[in-house]
């Protein structure tokens, strides 16, 4: 073998596998003889497997380029991270400082995305999806509120489900190794339809009781909100109220199609005619949306239920119409919630800069020979089989 390497000609391989074995076995083999006369240096290799991963830095443009193609245009809705056969993901960094829906609208002290920016959120990616121009969201629930420190950004994925005519939404995002659904609901396109029209006149004079109204909740000081919030003009009861965003914050129509402040009150102008105490959205059954919301217009809305002043849940049915009596928005049975102990609550939070909290079902067996009652409130679960239907 040496006088071959000496000699640049071919070497048998199998031969130095043979010398590779036994070597590998505790032979000790004289290299120097073998490779006399060249230039040749043993090193020593680590005696631990080497891991294979890649280390090569990747180029900053070629990633940079990458998300430049999924990047959106909306504020509330910052890359496309995935779209798949089935599914679509979009990510959002949700900051007090870089949204106003968050730093003009707190909760408890905690600055807390509202409810309707969600529809606005569907409502784009619907956009996208179908090339929709008016669309439906249907069984919207608010699971639990989206809570962003003032310090730290907050990272939010919105899961699209897709379907052949719709596509399913959850909206959530992580809290350590726990995911945590803020919201989800069903968005389907709608094809195009000749407007309707309200006659604003004729709502005025039914609704003659004019009240002064703010957007705020002096009971209970849970709700804060901020200047983009003042575009209730009007309330009067029976129920219709007038909206108009101010005028420094016309540029905001360019941005979004359901203007966040104007559709938050134009739904909450409900808690206004409530009772006592502090109600929340809980859930919407049906938003239909047929244009884009204009800067100014009336929301009109329709109690339905006919609980008593301060039951713990009210719904409604709410249009909103343009100037001209367009029809905008319909909504179909709004909830909303009342929230118990808001006065200690709210001492509570002065107390404490965090609170946590999560509610929770707890198996219970019957004890032999007890009966359930059948007096009371009886809650059924919905299920995909309809099983709670025939109940």
């Amino acid at each position: 073998i040496q006088k071959k390497i000496n000699q640049n000609r071919e070497v048998d391989w199998n031969l130095l596998e043979e010398i590779a074995i036994a070597y590998v076995g505790g032979a000790d083999i004289n290299w120097s003889e073998l490779y006399r006369g060249k230039q040749y240096q043993r090193i020593s290799l680590p005696t631990y497997p080497f891991q294979k991963n890649r280390c090569w830095v990747e180029s900053a443009e070629e990633e940079k380029e990458e998300y430049r193609m999924r990047e959106s245009n909306h504020p509330l809705l910052d890359y496309c991270v995935v779209d798949s056969i089935y599914n679509t993901i979009y990510k959002t960094k949700f900051s007090v400082s870089r949204h106003w829906i968050l730093s003009e609208h707190k909760v408890n002290g905690l600055y807390t995305v509202p409810g309707v920016s969600y529809i606005e959120m569907a409502g784009e990616i619907g956009k996208i999806h179908f090339g929709c121009g008016s669309w439906k969201i249907q069984e919207l629930v608010f699971i639990h509120p989206l809570v962003v420190d003032a310090q730290m950004d907050k990272e939010v994925h919105t899961v699209i489900q897709k379907h052949n005519d719709y596509f399913k939404f959850t909206i959530a995002s992580k809290d350590k190794e726990q995911w945590i659904k803020h919201a989800e609901g069903k968005f389907t396109p709608l094809k195009e339809v000749e407007a309707s029209y309200f006659n604003i006149p004729e709502i005025k004079r039914k609704c003659n009781k004019k009240k002064a109204v703010q957007y705020t909740y002096d009971e209970t000081d849970m709700v804060d909100v901020g200047p983009r919030w003042n575009v209730i003009e009007k309330l009067q009861t029976g129920d219709n109220e007038h909206l108009n965003l101010p005028e420094k914050y016309n540029h905001d129509m360019n941005e979004y199609f359901i203007h966040p402040t104007l559709m938050d009150c134009a739904m909450n102008a409900a808690i206004n005619l409530i009772g006592e105490g502090l109600y929340l959205p809980w859930c919407y059954k049906s938003i239909e949306v047929y244009s884009q919301i204009t800067k100014e217009c009336y929301s009109y809305l329709r109690r339905k239920d006919r609980g008593d002043a301060n039951a713990e849940v009210a719904t409604f049915d709410i249009v909103v119409v343009d100037n001209s009596g367009k029809v905008l928005i319909e909504v179909t049975d709004y909830t909303i919630k009342k929230v118990r102990n808001a006065h200690q609550k709210s001492e509570k939070m002065a107390k404490k800069t965090e609170s946590f909290y999560q509610l929770g079902w707890i198996k219970k067996g019957l004890k032999q020979g007890e009966e359930v009652s059948k007096k009371g409130i009886i809650l059924v679960f919905k299920s995909e089989d309809d099983k709670s239907s025939s109940l």
